[in-house]
């Protein structure tokens, strides 16, 4: 079965592209992490008792194993050196748990990115041709910043929930990121306060999971964080068209382990005993599940297209227009990946001056302006290089010295150099008398200083 033809055949239904929702066992594959036992368990084994004793008094809650183990853990990390001096950090968490997670915080921060496995894999999923629209995690570990590094990040529930993200260009980290210890989702206190959420996270991710197919990778189907949000989804959603649409938009996954590639219909149970229909993809060579990120075509690149909706978002709640929607004068700063900008619409001031583009509408009205009142924040060059020398094609008499004098270097075309020839000499007082009354008129002159 051609699992990447089928796969861009329900990717083109979609007027959006995917979002991926990313678990574990993505860093397992491509970093070679443990999984969450296994992590527990290597910080377990400092302790005289190992993690095995509080996964068993747990009965194999592993959160609930966490919080237990975090009072032993602590005991044994006040003992250390180094100890008072990293608790010094103004940044420190002063919570009970604080040493377990700032020890997981700094093992996942030194896991070298640079030497990660099945790289072409990798390759294809951040190759220049995907379009993905964004991610969301439960993962802490910097990995996905790593491979889409212009992404903006939101750590943790609650920056989520407060925030206004855009759904373009965007990881979301809703168990945290090892980047802030106190963000982990760990113990089991945390993941009550998390499910207490849960509805309000919900109704954030929904319009996501509702427009975009959403591919869920590093999760089993049993996954109760997975089985806990979609139920949490599930349950928002007031009609059946929404039920419909959602189903066609999840696509799980999974290792075919050895087996032959294949997409089938199932089901995903709740923990309620309630189900939803997904898509089910296995395959052990998942570059075939990422070439199909490649069918649709994006000209301009994703976050350049998050910081427009962004800019746009806060103009509509009447913040204020200054700095916003700047575009640079050269476009290749902002769109790195080389792709082609046919308009760009903004609103607000750009302080920064006018582009390149808006140069080329400058007029003689407005070179005048600026000669009398210096009130245009141009840069002299840039309207010497791209305005002047079409100004003075369709206006005799326009002062141009100030602009010459910035590139003594210039020369002007040959079908406008009588009229820079006739006016390079003129001074203030004659450029005075051959303004015309209706000039006059329109910036009501009453004493002419040209800059020149």
């Amino acid at each position: 079965m051609d699992i990447t033809e089928s796969l861009k055949e329900i990717i083109k239904v979609s007027p959006t592209a995917p979002f991926l929702f990313i678990g574990s066992g993505f860093s397992r594959r491509y970093l070679g992490l443990e999984d969450w036992e296994g992590l527990l368990t290597r910080f377990g084994n400092n302790l005289q008792s190992g993690f095995v004793k509080y996964a068993s008094e747990s009965n194999d809650n592993l959160a609930l194993a966490a919080q237990n183990m975090a009072r032993e853990y602590s005991d044994f990390w006040w003992r250390l050196p180094e100890a008072k001096e990293i608790s010094s950090s103004p940044n420190w968490y002063k919570h009970l748990t604080a040493p377990l997670r700032y020890d997981i915080c700094e093992y996942l921060k030194k896991i070298p990115l640079e030497n990660k496995i099945l790289e072409e894999e990798l390759k294809t999923l951040i190759s220049e041709k995907t379009i993905i629209d964004g991610v969301i995690t439960t993962n802490w570990d910097l990995l996905l910043e790593s491979l889409f590094p212009t992404y903006k990040v939101y750590i943790g529930q609650s920056n989520l929930l407060f925030s206004n993200p855009q759904k373009i260009a965007e990881i979301y980290k809703i168990h945290g990121c090892s980047s802030d210890p106190k963000s982990l989702v760990l113990t089991k206190d945390d993941y009550e306060e998390f499910k207490n959420k849960n509805s309000y996270l919900a109704s954030k991710l929904l319009s996501i999971f509702l427009e975009h197919p959403v591919f869920f990778m590093g999760y089993s189907l049993n996954d109760e964080n997975i089985a806990s949000i979609l139920g949490s989804i599930s349950e928002i959603m007031t009609t059946e068209e929404q039920r419909e649409k959602i189903a066609k938009n999840l696509i799980f996954v999974n290792r075919s382990k050895g087996g032959d590639d294949s997409i089938s219909e199932t089901q995903l149970r709740f923990l309620d005993n309630k189900s939803i229909p997904i898509t089910q993809v296995k395959t052990d060579d998942f570059s075939k599940v990422y070439l199909a990120f490649q069918g649709k075509e994006r000209k301009i690149p994703a976050h350049i297209l998050r910081i427009f909706r962004e800019q746009f978002y806060e103009i509509v709640q009447g913040e204020s227009l200054e700095k916003k929607l700047y575009c640079s004068t050269d476009i290749d700063e902002i769109i790195k990946s080389g792709g082609d900008v046919e308009f760009v619409a903004g609103f607000g001031v750009a302080q920064k001056g006018y582009s390149d583009i808006g140069l080329k509408a400058v007029d003689v009205k407005i070179i005048l302006s600026d000669a009398l009142y210096d009130d245009i924040p141009f840069d002299r060059i840039s309207v010497l290089e791209n305005s002047l020398d079409e100004v003075c094609k369709k206006s005799i008499y326009t002062p141009i010295n100030r602009y010459i004098n910035a590139d003594p270097n210039f020369k002007p075309s040959k079908s406008s150099s009588k009229n820079f020839k006739e006016l390079f000499t003129m001074d203030a007082k004659d450029f005075s008398k051959r303004i015309s009354n209706g000039y006059k008129k329109s910036y009501k002159i009453k004493k002419i200083y040209v800059p020149f």
